[in-house]
């Protein structure tokens, strides 16, 4: 979500004009998604050792997506809050799990469906976006320090869902009051 907000406010603000489908689908990410999308939908087991390997490469890129971003960071900017960030900010920690939440609730999910639900939308975005918003010729520094505060927001916000979630009526009232 953040990659695709820094996208698109670069791209108006310049004037650049994209293809989007056409950078898109030659993003290597969103080629493994189609491809993985693909093989669930007709029931095709990936082989043991394809999975493992994979596995490793997820964890390697992990590891180097963390470095680049927090090569990313500065300080400085971090101070100057401006809209775009406190958008990119407060998106996924704060509204997208409301919006899950009353979806949740609307479906009838049961009390952990919902936790865990919540938990996945509070957890920051993926230091991927970083890779793709820089592909994409995005806002890398815009995604960066959404990310940043992201996952600042995330560290507050988190114990306050499990504990609204644990006890919705009671919870609600008792988070307000947490320091």
């Amino acid at each position: 979500m953040c990659c695709a907000f820094s996208f698109w406010r670069d791209l108006a603000l310049e004037k650049k004009r994209y293809r989007v489908d056409h950078v898109l689908l030659r993003n290597p990410l969103v080629q493994a998604c189609i491809v993985r999308l693909a093989l669930n939908l007709f029931g095709i087991p990936l082989p043991v050792f394809v999975a493992q390997l994979l596995d490793m490469i997820g964890h390697a890129a992990l590891g180097v997506g963390l470095l680049v971003v927090g090569a990313g960071i500065s300080l400085r900017r971090l101070r100057r809050w401006n809209w775009q960030v406190a958008i990119g900010a407060l998106l996924r920690p704060i509204l997208s799990p409301m919006v899950f939440g009353a979806i949740a609730m609307l479906f009838g999910l049961s009390q952990i469906q919902a936790l865990v639900g919540v938990l996945i939308f509070t957890s920051p975005a993926a230091t991927n976006g970083y890779i793709v918003a820089k592909q994409m010729g995005g806002d890398t520094d815009l995604y960066v320090d959404a990310l940043t505060w992201q996952t600042v927001l995330s560290l507050l916000v988190l114990p306050r869902w499990v504990y609204v979630l644990r006890d919705p009526i009671n919870g609600v009232l008792r988070a307000a009051m947490l320091p």
